[in-house]
């Protein structure tokens, strides 16, 4: 006859402490990686409350690959650069006279990608792209942000009027 009730407690193993980490790292979901420790999600969730070092590793694999990823976001938001060697007129390569190695330069090959940028800016400088709304009774106005499109050091403020 089978035996009835709740199963025993299983405490998780040091390999699966590591499998924990290194799933939550990679940015597995909780369900799949409950399935491959044997045990339900919400076992799972159960004892990343309740254990502290499990806690811990879940909250550092999570870490882990949050770094990761933001270092790939900051990599894209940087220009690329490439050295290339200084040449003459004749395009003969220019040579420096007291250790004679070639000149080289850094060129700026690619501003980097501009949508990492904006979103980079967005999510953690916290620019935003607002149009402020007036809808009062009497007159309806539109304001936005000129910003300094001249040279000049004032802001400019234009104004439109819906058509009526």
């Amino acid at each position: 006859m089978a035996k009835r009730g709740r199963p025993i407690k299983r405490v998780l193993t040091d390999q699966e402490r590591n499998q924990l980490t290194l799933y939550a790292s990679r940015g597995v979901p909780m369900e799949e990686i409950a399935y491959f420790l044997q045990i339900s999600e919400r076992t799972l969730w159960t004892k990343i409350a309740a254990d502290p070092t499990i806690s811990a590793l879940y909250k550092k694999g999570v870490a882990q690959s949050n770094l990761q990823v933001a270092s790939w976001l900051f990599d894209q938001c940087k220009p690329i650069t490439e050295k290339v060697l200084v040449r003459d007129e004749k395009g003969e390569i220019l040579f420096n006279k007291i250790t004679g190695q070639p000149i080289e330069r850094e060129e700026t090959k690619s501003k980097g990608n501009l949508s990492a940028q904006i979103f980079w800016l967005k999510t953690r400088a916290k620019w935003s792209e607002r149009l402020i709304i007036d809808d009062s009774p009497e007159e309806m106005k539109f304001t936005f942000d000129m910003g300094n499109l001249d040279n000049g050091d004032e802001e400019e403020k234009g104004e439109a009027e819906p058509k009526k």
